[in-house]
């Protein structure tokens, strides 16, 4: 699957630059508690397991984005300085913030939702904590661990899901991880066995895990679009990834395979042997489906956060600010309404967002790594060049 950066096309070898005005990238060691899943309910929001395993974290904390809008339009100073006090973004025409002051975390294990009405800019905070957007004003990405091996730090790697998948259409289901996995150097599963498994056991498996048997010899262009977004998925995976992040995932799809798919999701991010921190952005989700993730962050159209915790104690939290959810109504939808400013006033709003900028995570003990390296452990380590040429070549 090809990864093409949709806001710098001037994109470098490190997509996370390290100066003074751009993001941190830190491996951070801290005191994590451990996951403990349980096989009894699948759809529990604190998933368990009998399997003690090292939980690891991406944090971003103080994440502010802003673009530069040219427009011929010139603002009177009045008119400026009238914006500067009433601190109304959108009103200058030089600067645009798309992120303000957002703060955030995502663990392995666990699933979380990104919602939010539509610009409120869900996408690029995906993409700038990936690190496929580099263009930032301020704030730090961190990945925390309790993990003290070496090998293991080395092992962590992330993934980029885009809206738009890019495949070809004229290869079954099976050919297209096939030759996905022999132009990379196989590294999936490579934790479990001394010797790397072969191309084919690795398709086989992935696509045994995803439930794609029945498509398997199918040609991608006459799979529907749950099948096409589960392959998306499964190439994605071919990474061995810790962290998996997608963006609209969902969209397209109809209420069954949306269901399926976030119920794939789940299973990924629950699994014994490695569990994937997730998250998803996600328009409309139903109340049904809210059990699925473990946590929601919800954005509102300034760019701010409006809330980030469990997904079973949303409607309580905003209980404490005089906002009541309608029975029968689902959560979501009147969480975002509030985003747009539909259901409360701009002092309701300015609370809710003060009350997430000050939840911060401690950074005691960190410990901070080479950004090119983190984005070399993000990225697969692919065969040469000859190898690579001679698989196309064969494709």
């Amino acid at each position: 699957m090809e990864m093409t950066n949709t806001i710098d096309d001037n994109d470098e070898d490190d997509p996370l630059v390290d100066n003074d005005n751009g993001p941190k990238v830190c491996l951070m060691k801290s005191d994590v508690p451990k996951i403990i899943n349980n096989n009894n309910d699948e759809n529990t929001q604190n998933s368990t397991s009998t399997n003690s395993i090292d939980t690891i974290e991406l944090q971003w904390q103080n994440l502010t984005y802003e673009i530069i809008v040219k427009s011929s339009l010139k603002l009177s100073s009045n008119k400026d300085e009238e914006c500067a006090t009433n601190n109304q973004h959108y009103c200058d025409n030089r600067r645009r913030r798309l992120l303000q002051s957002l703060n955030g975390t995502i663990r392995t294990g666990e699933m979380t939702a990104l919602i939010g009405p539509s610009g409120s800019g869900k996408t690029t905070l995906l993409e700038c904590i990936s690190g496929r957007n580099k263009l930032f004003n301020q704030g730090t990405i961190n990945v925390c661990t309790a993990i003290d091996n070496r090998k293991s730090m080395d092992s962590i790697r992330l993934a980029y899901l885009s809206h738009t998948d890019t495949m070809m259409m004229i290869l079954t289901v099976k050919e297209t991880l096939l030759f996905a996995s022999k132009l990379m150097a196989s590294s999936y599963d490579s934790k479990n066995s001394q010797q790397q498994p072969e191309a084919k056991q690795i398709t086989n498996h992935l696509i045994t895990k995803l439930g794609l048997d029945s498509c398997k010899n199918i040609y991608v262009g006459r799979c529907s679009n749950g099948q096409q977004k589960r392959l998306s998925i499964a190439l994605e995976l071919l990474f061995s990834p810790t962290i998996l992040l997608l963006d609209e995932p969902t969209s397209g799809l109809d209420s069954v395979a949306c269901i399926q798919t976030i119920q794939l999701l789940r299973e990924l991010a629950n699994d014994h042997q490695q569990p994937i921190a997730i998250m998803l952005s996600i328009h409309q989700p139903t109340a049904s489906m809210l059990k699925y993730f473990n946590n929601l962050y919800v954005m509102a159209m300034n760019g701010h956060c409006l809330y980030n915790g469990p997904s079973e104690m949303m409607v309580d939290y905003l209980a404490k600010f005089n906002l009541y959810c309608p029975t029968y109504h689902n959560p979501a939808d009147f969480i975002t309404e509030i985003g747009i400013g539909n259901l409360c006033d701009t002092n309701t709003i300015e609370q809710l967002i003060s009350a997430q900028q000050q939840q911060r995570q401690p950074q005691e003990s960190m410990r901070i790594i080479s950004m090119k390296k983190i984005i070399q452990q993000s990225r697969s380590n692919g065969k040469s060049g000859i190898r690579q040429l001679y698989h196309l070549w064969l494709r």
